[in-house]
């Protein structure tokens, strides 16, 4: 054996299912599970996701660790108030193993003081000696209370009540709204996130009409003649023809009195007709079923004018303005857009094969007078999403199952231009993270404009994972991107989904390298999911789940309250010394935590051959229950169990005695309270020895 050397691994690449084993950089993975590429290099223990519907977050919620001396019985459950402070507490833990007795409590309302009596419904159980926010001895049993509190606040958020997954969730004006069929599954009803859960939205009335010969604005008192019902106008919306001469419409209001409208009768405004009505008034409803797609809109050039537009495939495309939800037809015969967005003062709609857009300046009409036209696509839309193009305007790229489309031109003046004739993209796949990314049958696809004037082209991202997304054929369901940490991601219906993070190169434009990695949510299986910045700069994640939870991601230390079950593998490094013997020593992982990590690491070398020697360390086989592996290495791998609790010094240090060809590194993370870490670099001290026979 020479003298000692060290080779020194930066953990970056991300999963290779595909480069021969000798060819493969050292620093990727033979798998993964639930860790992603950090934006500053290496591999990022996932954050969690936790349930949502506008009550405290479990994560976020804190605790008082209060010391004291029990007389009586103090149980978990209980809630102390303090005499004479007044302040009050759930109880979430109780020790009395040892001097002095230990309560942590959360939901705490003011503040305790020392000589308190502890009391429980009215009855002293005890003195309090001290209390301190967020005050556990040590950084291990700080996150034990934490997962206590996070329990605690769970059981507090509720389902969205009805029936069937919860077919949509957005952002409008920072508050959280979202879409789920009622109990009967006869309607689809919307709801709001508050403070105290979530709160369903009451619709208002419309009234259809024809043969307009006067104008009706929004304030106007609308009187049915032949019915005498009245209502303030709210919505005016005139879909084809002209105020004056065979317009077509409806009007919207948020109560009608002595109502309905009836059908055939006069519309007047100060005892003047203006329309006829074309049917009965109704309420406002939202049919049963679909998948909703959202876009937030400023047709009004005003500080208050944004409205948040969907479409949901199975009925007429919406506006919403925090009061009144106002329904939109194009005058299609079957008026069920799948598809909807802004774009250059237009509402632009995918339905079927086809894409419409609204008038100029007017998401109500839909008149070719007006700026409004139809493009026939030959294939079903799967996605329509905005790119940027050149300095002076930007184009959409719309997806169909099996083509590319760009949509150049300005209003009145389209032109639909195919870039691709055979690669399309899985519905609601197509994202934006400085170019256009989507899945499709091929894997991961990125849109790039090119440097010549408006042109695209686009190339496959995801070779190194095919046979993952091989896996995956048709069951994308949804995707989001992840600014701030330059990921795109996508949602499998089966729970699972993959990362590509996006390395773009020094022009700040061009993409230098994409890394995947999978995830697994486990029992929790997503339908929908966005992304956007609040109003404070923060980012948040939301998806909808299929069992009627709406849930935010990269948020907690669980999968709302299951433990994060992750490992990665590194690909067996030989150092650059293929057939060349070497006695391993020492492998040393270097990481960032923030308060604890619980991880098992392990090592196996020469591919797990016969002809390997190991040294004395303990082999411990893995629990079979872990199952992560997609390798036959998993069993074969020798184990230590490492616990770091805040040390200035982040590092693991195994053992790695015995001789071979090279050596992989497995670490495994099993936790529900663990924050997220990253694994940034494997160090490893070897000695050279003889070739292999």
């Amino acid at each position: 054996m020479t003298a000692p050397k060290r080779d020194i691994v930066p953990l970056i690449g991300g999963l290779d299912q595909v480069t021969t084993p000798i060819l493969v950089p050292p620093g990727r993975l033979l798998s993964s599970n639930n860790f992603e590429p950090d934006i500053y290099g290496g591999y990022r223990r996932m954050e969690g996701i936790e349930r949502f519907d506008g009550r405290p977050s479990p994560s976020d919620s804190t605790y008082v660790y209060i010391t004291g001396t029990i007389t009586g019985t103090i149980s978990v459950g209980d809630t102390i108030t303090g005499n004479p402070s007044g302040a009050t507490g759930k109880v979430v833990l109780v020790d009395i193993t040892g001097t002095p007795d230990i309560i942590v409590v959360t939901k705490v309302t003011g503040g305790f003081a020392a000589s308190d009596a502890m009391e429980v419904s009215a009855v002293s159980q005890g003195t309090l000696i001290g209390a301190i926010v967020g005050g556990a001895p040590t950084v291990a049993l700080h996150a034990d209370y934490k997962l206590l509190v996070a329990t605690e606040y769970r059981a507090d958020i509720t389902v969205i009540t009805g029936s069937g997954p919860v077919r949509g969730v957005w952002a409008y004006k920072d508050i959280i709204y979202a879409f789920r069929n009622n109990a009967g599954g006869t309607a689809c009803n919307m709801w709001k996130a508050t403070a105290t859960g979530w709160s369903q939205i009451t619709f208002g009335e419309e009234v259809t009409f024809t043969n307009a010969v006067g104008q009706i604005s929004e304030g106007d008192t609308v009187t049915g003649l032949a019915s005498g019902a009245s209502g303030v106008v709210k919505r005016a919306l005139l879909t084809t023809g002209t105020w004056t001469v065979a317009g077509v419409g409806s009007l919207v209001f948020s109560s009608i009195t002595a109502g309905p409208f009836s059908s055939g009768e006069a519309l007047q405004v100060g005892a003047v007709t203006k329309a006829t009505s074309a049917a009965a008034s109704a309420a406002i409803t939202l049919p049963a079923g679909g998948r909703y797609v959202f876009d937030n809109i400023n047709f009004k050039a005003n500080a208050d004018g944004l409205c948040m537009f969907f479409a949901n495939g199975v009925g007429l495309i919406h506006e919403y303005d925090a009061t009144d939800l106002v329904p939109i037809r194009t005058g299609l015969a079957v008026d069920t857009p799948k598809f909807i967005q802004g774009h250059q003062g237009q509402l632009v709609i995918g339905i079927d094969s086809e894409v419409q857009n609204s008038s100029i300046g007017d998401p109500y009409a839909w008149t070719v007078v007006t700026g409004a036209s139809r493009i026939g696509l030959g294939s079903a839309v799967t996605n329509i999403i905005p790119q940027s193009s050149d300095s002076t305007t930007g184009v959409l790229v719309i997806t169909t199952t099996d083509k590319t489309y760009i949509m150049y031109g300005t209003p009145g003046n389209y032109s639909l231009v195919v870039n691709s004739d055979d690669i399309g993209a899985y519905t609601y796949t197509a994202q934006n993270i400085g170019e256009a990314y989507f899945a499709n049958t091929r894997g991961i696809t990125k849109l790039q404009a090119t440097q010549e004037f408006g042109d695209f082209n686009m190339g496959v991202l995801s070779n190194l994972i095919q046979p993952y997304m091989d896996s995956k054929r048709g069951l994308a369901v949804a995707s989001f991107v992840v600014k701030s940490k330059n990921q795109y991601r996508v949602l499998f219906s089966d729970g699972t989904g993959v990362t590509a993070h996006v390395t773009l190169a020094e022009d700040g434009h061009n993409v230098s390298s994409v890394t995947f990695m999978p995830f697994d949510y486990g029992a929790h299986t997503m339908n929908n999911s966005f992304s956007f910045v609040d109003s404070s700069g923060v980012e948040r994640i939301f998806a909808g789940g299929n069992d009627g939870y709406v849930y935010s991601l990269d948020k907690g230390t669980s999968f709302d309250g299951d433990a994060i079950n992750s490992v990665i593998l590194m690909v067996f490094n030989h150092m650059k010394s293929p057939y060349i013997r070497k006695r391993f020593r020492r492998a040393v992982l270097q990481f960032k935590a923030t308060i604890t990590a619980d991880v098992d690491i392990g090592y196996d070398l020469s591919y797990g051959h016969s002809d390997t020697t190991y040294g004395s360390s303990q082999r411990i086989l893995a629990d079979s229950s872990r199952n992560l592996l997609a390798s036959e290495y998993w069993g074969s791998f020798i184990w230590g169990t490492f616990t770091w609790g805040g040390s200035y010094l982040q590092e693991f240090q195994l053992d790695t005695p015995g001789v071979g060809e090279n050596l992989s590194i497995v670490v495994h993370n099993n936790s529900n309270k663990n924050e997220s870490f990253t694994i940034h670099t494997l160090i490893v001290n070897y000695s050279l020895g003889r070739m292999q026979r």
